[in-house]
């Protein structure tokens, strides 16, 4: 299974904030996923990988 996944260290209620261009692709990807630190990274690498197998 294939999937478009934008991690992004910036929490959604500042995606329209700025020059933050993720309003524009946000729509175009399967998953957007908000990881703020290490530990929210390995989460989100052990439950993809998991998953897939």
């Amino acid at each position: 299974m294939r999937e478009t996944i934008w991690l992004t260290p910036e929490p959604r209620y500042s995606w329209a904030l700025g020059g933050c261009d993720l309003p524009a692709y946000a729509d175009h990807c399967d998953r957007v996923e908000v990881i703020r630190d290490m530990s929210a990274l390995e989460g989100f690498a052990t439950d993809v990988t998991t998953r897939v197998v």
